[in-house]
């Protein structure tokens, strides 16, 4: 149970760094930024769509539409945020309603890290790799909170999701983490397609392709295929 706190804390820390430094201005951005999009790639189509699949085999076909609904609906969320939060005041209305987005992202994050835990611990670090990679590169296409204090705030919510589903997991019902698992697969779908995966002459495909073999060789190699 410890490590899924740890997990929790790391994952907040990484959070609250990212934002205060943002990974992309750094020299080496294209390489870190591909390796990163090239594990996240390998970790939805290598292990988080087999789980997700083995997971819902009892259960009607149409569970398969909440991957579809996770990715449609962040679609349209960020179209939403960017094209009607206008005016003066449009950076400070951008910046609280990226930040709710993102606070709830990494809450939910939060109780997945819980989720694979409880299956296994090789299983949330397998969650966990991938996803601190994409929070640690800004990933998600979220402004810069308005303050520290809500920096802090929103930083907080993988813990806070680790905590309060570890203390009420036994009470979840198991099609409430079908379903979000389901949501979680289109978002995640969606945010390395769109966001991570750098676009046009930007990135390093060399990069890319080691982030994508060396992440398939350790799912591989620590599963025992």
């Amino acid at each position: 149970m410890t490590n899924i706190y740890i997990l929790g804390i790391i994952l907040s820390i990484i959070h609250y760094y990212s934002q205060e430094y943002n990974i992309r201005k750094h020299k080496h951005t294209d390489k870190i930024i591909s390796f990163s999009a090239g594990v996240g790639v390998t970790y939805i189509f290598v292990e988080l769509f087999p789980s997700f699949n083995a997971l819902v085999k009892d259960i009607s076909p149409a569970i398969f539409l909440t991957i579809l609904v996770g990715f449609v609906t962040f679609h349209l969320v960020e179209k939403f945020i960017y094209q009607h939060a206008g005016g003066k005041h449009a950076p400070k209305e951008l910046a609280v309603e990226d930040s709710t987005i993102s606070f709830f992202y990494h809450f939910i994050v939060g109780a997945f890290i819980v989720y694979f835990t409880k299956q296994s611990s090789l299983q949330g670090f397998l969650f966990f790799i991938p996803i601190a990679l994409h929070t640690s590169t800004s990933a998600l296409p979220v402004d810069i909170p308005l303050s520290k204090g809500m920096k802090i705030v929103i930083s907080s919510s993988s813990f806070i999701g680790v905590l309060l589903t570890s203390i009420f997991f036994t009470s979840i019902p198991k099609i409430t983490f079908i379903i979000g698992l389901g949501l979680m697969v289109g978002t995640l779908t969606f945010t390395n397609i769109r966001h991570s995966i750098p676009e046009g002459k930007k990135g390093k495909p060399l990069y890319f392709l080691i982030g994508v073999i060396a992440y398939t060789l350790i799912i591989y190699l620590t599963k025992g295929f």
